[in-house]
Order: structure tokens, then sequence, then C-alpha cells
């Protein structure tokens, strides 16, 4: 690590609250790292930086991050591997950041582990909203390990009872409909991938099955229906798809 990084560190360390989360930043290009730290402090994190993948690991194995922006374009390490070591060693959420032409390695990402992802060019508001959506889903899984009931907005998904209402109302689904709605329900806000989806619906012979995807997704759309309170299901094109709460833009 170069003294001056170091110095980022210490200075982002001593101004930062004891209480506020401190997000790992690992990007290579001086300019985004400026953009990326100013995102951040501005909204009340800690920030450490690191330029490659080598100076990362060595940042995880002295601090806890309670966040990971990670580039997937670094100079001396694969990204998509660097989300791997970390998961190994780290629950914290990690968020890709990519250049468009990555999606491919962006998808291998989220399904080694990663949580989310911003594409190049980002602007600091959705940055800074799949942060805190990646720090409350931390935060609810930190307080219940293996939650059954799920309140989105006024969806409730009850897992035991497998029970699921809209606005007191039941809603009537098949039951790959309900398992799609059970994993996008427990990690609301958090984009799961097609084949996370085709894993987490797969028939209880444990076949898994992608086939047909986009049609259970439809139906479960229209299933789910609308309101000022109603979560929505967003595709994400090419990846996958999440479960928005209604105060999320």
């Amino acid at each position: 690590m170069t003294h001056q990084t170091e110095e980022h560190e210490s200075r982002s360390r001593s101004r930062r609250p004891s209480d506020a989360p401190l997000a790992l930043v690992i990007e290579d290009d001086i300019a985004q790292q400026l953009v990326l730290r100013a995102a951040l402090e501005s909204r009340g994190l800690g920030v450490v930086v690191a330029g490659t993948g080598v100076e990362a690991l060595r940042v995880l194995s002295v601090q806890e991050p309670d966040v990971v922006l990670v580039d997937l374009g670094l100079p001396d390490f694969d990204g998509v591997e660097l989300c791997r070591r970390i998961r190994q060693t780290h629950r914290c959420p990690i968020i890709v950041v990519t250049a468009d032409g990555d999606e491919g390695r962006m998808v291998m990402a989220l399904d080694i582990g990663a949580d989310d992802y911003v594409t190049k060019p980002y602007g600091p508001d959705m940055l800074m909203a799949r942060v805190r959506v990646a720090l409350r889903h931390a935060a609810a899984l930190a307080a219940v390990n293996e939650a059954t009931v799920f309140h989105i907005g006024d969806l409730l998904v009850d897992v035991e009872a497998h029970i699921a209402l809209a606005d007191g109302a039941p809603i009537e689904l098949s039951p790959r409909q309900f398992r799609l709605l059970t994993a996008l329900a427990r990690n609301a806000g958090r984009v799961l991938t097609h084949k996370q989806l085709a894993m987490a619906s797969s028939s209880d012979d444990g076949v898994s099955n992608a086939d047909g995807l986009r049609g259970a997704m439809s139906h479960l759309r229209k299933r789910l229906g609308t309101g000022p309170q109603r979560p929505r299901i967003v595709t994400e094109p090419h990846v996958g798809y999440r479960l928005m709460p209604p105060d999320t833009s």
C-alpha cells in the first residue's frame, strides 16, 4: 500500500463517527476513487480505498468493512475471483462496479456471492440507493438468521404457512410462484440472477429448471398486482430480477 493511500485511510478513519458504516472501495482508476470517496463520505460513510486486488485482500485481513464496492477490471486480479475470495471470509455486502461490456462476468460475480451491481457510468444517487439496500439487507440478516415471515410494504409472505397476502387479501400462487416470491422477499431490494432464481424455485425433487422463468415471473407480477404500498418486481436485463420495496425509487 502506498504512503498516500495509508494517509487517506487514516484521514477517513479519523473523521468517521465510530458507529458509521465503513466502505471498502476496490478501484484502480484514480478519478473513480475520488468520485466514490466523495459520494460515500458526503453521506456519512467511512471509506478505505484499495487500488489493487492484492491491496484489498491485505486491507480485509485487518479491517471489517460493512460494504465492499469492487471494480471487476482490476490490473492485478480477476474481479470475479476476488469476489469469491472475499465471500469466503467476509459476510458483508459486495457491490460489483462494472462497465457495460462486463455483463457475463458481472452475472458470474453475483452467482458466486456478490450482492448487487452498478454499471458505469452511474449517478451518485443510484449508487447510494444500492448501498443503503445492501446495508439494510445485511442488518436484517444479522438480526434474524432464518426468518420465515416477511413484510415488504403491504405484502406479507409467511413461508411456513405457505401464505402470501397483498393488503390483507390472499394471493393465489402456484408452488413455483410461491418459491420465487419467497426468494425475492427474503432478498428484498437485492438483485437475484436467473441462475439463483432457477435454483430457488426448483421442484421438491431437486430439479432446477430455468425454462419458463420469464413466464413465471410475468404471472407472478400479475398476481402481485399494484398499489402505493405494493412492492414491485423489477427486471434487470440479462441479469435477473429484484423485488423493490415501495419506498425505493
